[in-house]
């Protein structure tokens, strides 16, 4: 069975507290497919 997805819009306070080790992200929002990951130095990638 597939893990529950988060129906959570993407917000810029959302991508501004992620740490180191948190899951991805993704909006389900306005930018339906934008997927945010916090690398092991704390930068944030939006791919």
């Amino acid at each position: 069975m597939a893990a529950a997805q988060n129906t959570k819009l993407l917000s810029a306070r959302t991508v501004e507290a992620m740490k180191t080790g948190d899951m991805d992200k993704a909006d389900t929002g306005e930018n339906v497919g934008l997927r945010v990951t916090c690398g092991a130095t704390g930068v944030k990638a939006f791919s």
